[in-house]
């Protein structure tokens, strides 16, 4: 199968992306009940997700890990790169470990990167360290308040999507093996960031990689750090109920998979209403990421931050139109400038790497 070709995919190759995009079950043989619904071994649903990372449909296989529920920070960065330089630019950024996603967007700011580091002074200390390797001036944007987190891409189009009565079943069966769901930000914002545990910090150093594609991948991890099975099970339990980790799964690359328009949109919204508007727009059910950031007057206006996904460009605009149209009527005069930075190119996508000890 090759990665730009998601029509070559089977209905039981897009329910299992599906299903993986929500969630990993917790259990000794987690594909074992999906299995045994799908009618195929679990060795082959195994040696699928290991095929899937080859071909470059999905990207990464492991826990998904939110740094700042242990007292990391990570914060949104922006350069301003000229063509001539470009690549050599990329190349210094994608360079350092602490960058975990970086994306060519279209606009003057025009590399897009995510720095996580164990505590923000680690993280304006990257941002430095960049200034001096690439010659450009770093722009951060932290997160202030966190709306909504939550990317699942429908791997299917009208066309091939499956029939009502089988998605039903599926979802069902995904409600019975879904792990305990994290609390909601609003909660782990409220509760007190805790530092890892040497076995947590142990755990997700193992794993932040990727989780074995294995049958029985959490004992494979098990007999790598010398830990019994069940102390593996029960870690990542703990550290998702505090919403270290959000989730195990995958995570897909949407432009192999047909959602080839993808924009940041940025939106200026008066001060006294952007907590509204962002809870609004998360609830809409229309972005995957939506934040409240810092604004840098007179360089850069806008303050909330969403992320919309799309066949098309066109098809990313329309749903760009109808948030905006929709908003001005709810919150009138709230929005007063908005843009689309829409990704070219993945320059980088490794998930938060953690380092053996704390940096101090």
């Amino acid at each position: 199968m090759s990665a730009t070709a998601p029509h070559e995919l089977s209905e039981r190759e897009r329910l299992l992306l599906w299903a993986l995009q929500d969630h990993l079950p917790l259990a000794t043989r987690p594909f074992a009940r999906w299995a045994e619904w799908l009618g195929m071994p679990e060795s082959v649903i195994a040696a699928q997700i290991a095929q899937w990372l080859q071909a470059g449909l999905i990207t990464r296989f492991g826990p998904f890990i939110q740094v700042e529920r242990s007292g990391g920070a990570f914060a949104l960065a922006a350069i301003s790169a000229p063509e001539s330089t470009l690549e050599q630019t990329i190349a210094a950024i994608n360079a350092f470990p602490e960058v975990a996603h970086h994306y060519l967007r279209t606009h003057s700011l025009n590399c897009w990167f995510v720095i996580a580091c164990e505590n923000e002074r680690a993280v304006t200390g990257v941002a430095r360290a960049i200034e001096q390797a690439t010659g450009y001036r770093v722009w951060l944007f932290p997160k202030e308040r966190e709306y909504f987190v939550r990317l699942r891409l429908l791997p299917w189009t009208p066309e091939t999507a499956p029939d009502e009565k089988t998605l039903a079943h599926w979802s069902e069966l995904l409600a019975q093996t879904r792990p305990a769901e994290p609390p909601e930000t609003s909660q782990t914002e409220e509760m007190a960031p805790r530092p890892l545990t040497a076995r947590e910090r142990a755990l997700l150093i193992a794993t932040q990689a990727g989780l074995p594609c294995v049958v029985e991948p959490f004992r494979t991890v098990a007999a790598y750090l010398g830990w019994r099975e069940t102390e593996v099970i029960e870690t990542f339990s703990a550290l998702m109920a505090r919403g270290v980790v959000r989730r195990l799964g995958i995570a897909v690359n949407h432009y192999a998979l047909g959602y080839r328009a993808n924009a940041m949109c940025v939106w200026d919204v008066a001060d006294a209403a952007v907590d509204a508007v962002g809870s609004w727009l998360a609830a809409t059910g229309a972005v995957s990421h939506c934040y409240r950031r810092p604004r840098h007057l007179p360089h850069w206006r806008f303050n909330l931050f969403a992320m919309l996904h799309g066949r098309t460009q066109d098809e990313v605009e329309a749903q760009r139109a109808r948030l905006i149209e929709t908003c001005h009527q709810r919150f009138p005069q709230a929005l007063t400038a908005h843009d689309a930075l829409y990704s070219t190119r993945i320059l980088k996508k490794s998930g938060v790497r953690l380092r053996p000890t704390a940096i101090a």
